[in-house]
């Protein structure tokens, strides 16, 4: 009987040991079933392939330490006590996190669920988040907030974060398991794979209109995605995976990211397919 996960670390492990019992697709098959494909309500949509289930993926998506690594403005504290860490709690007990720059953002799990995928039957595990961002909107008393972690860290309570929003969004994660070749990315290659299609939607700026967050947005995401597809590679030092296109990192982004610049980026699939 299928059980639902507790975690993304529960979940990478259901996924991992269902790859060792079940048929599943090969990453050619399923990224021929499964195009890429931006739905109206996404500003920003990426496909990828990461090289394993189990190769401590979890610690990208659900640990202070992992999301740290991939995240330009965390910092994780020295001890669960630490007031200069990212990571805390609002006081309705919702997970919030403290970043460099002054932003604070709530993270709360709609739906965290075991999924399979409707073209090919591959098993898999989707996670939604609701994210409020916050930033102070004025200065209060001269030195109240002050500036970078302390501003983010004077952000203690819902109410002060829905009072100062600066955008919201929705994150969305499906996990797919495949495989490929034992051996195809180096000797220690068994074979593993999962494909990941991660998106933002339901995106809204509520203040600092002058300031073009979405597109800032889509760059982190960008990042974080690169971030990814080098910490699962199996030999960093061989370019085999970055000549195969199957583990590419593909995106595609609606007119909010690049409104303030007139044009798509490059990096955008639909400018490619217009180059090509």
């Amino acid at each position: 009987q299928r059980r639902s996960a507790a975690s993304i670390d529960d979940a990478i492990d259901q996924l991992s040991r269902l790859q060792v019992v079940l048929a599943v697709p090969t990453v050619a098959q399923i990224r021929a079933r499964r195009p890429l494909k931006r739905f109206d309500d996404e500003i920003y949509v990426a496909q990828m392939v990461l090289q394993s289930t189990s190769r401590h993926f979890s610690k990208f998506l659900d640990s202070e330490e992992g999301k740290a690594q991939f995240h330009p403005f965390l910092k994780v504290g020295d001890s669960k006590a630490d007031e200069d860490g990212s990571f805390g709690w609002l006081d309705d007990k919702t997970r919030v996190i403290y970043q460099t720059n002054g932003i604070a953002r709530t993270e709360e799990t709609i739906v965290n669920c075991p999924i399979k995928c409707d073209r090919t039957a591959a098993p898999g595990h989707y996670i939604e988040t609701k994210m409020l961002v916050a930033r102070r909107r004025g200065r209060g008393v001269a030195g109240q907030y002050g500036s970078g972690m302390q501003a983010a860290r004077s952000f203690m309570t819902r109410v002060d974060v829905e009072q100062n929003l600066f955008y919201s969004y929705t994150s969305c994660w499906q996990i797919y398991a495949c495989t490929a070749s034992v051996g195809e990315l180096g000797d220690d290659d068994t074979g593993e794979r999962i494909l990941i299609r991660r998106s933002i939607r339901d995106f809204t700026q509520h203040h600092f209109h002058d300031f073009p967050v979405a597109k800032n947005l889509a760059e982190l995401l960008d990042g974080e995605n690169r971030a990814l597809v080098e910490a699962f590679a199996y030999d960093p030092s061989s370019d085999r995976a970055k000549s195969l296109f199957q583990y590419h990192c593909f995106t595609l982004r609606s007119w909010q990211t690049y409104e303030f610049d007139k044009k798509a980026p490059e990096d955008d699939v639909g400018v490619r397919l217009v180059s090509a």
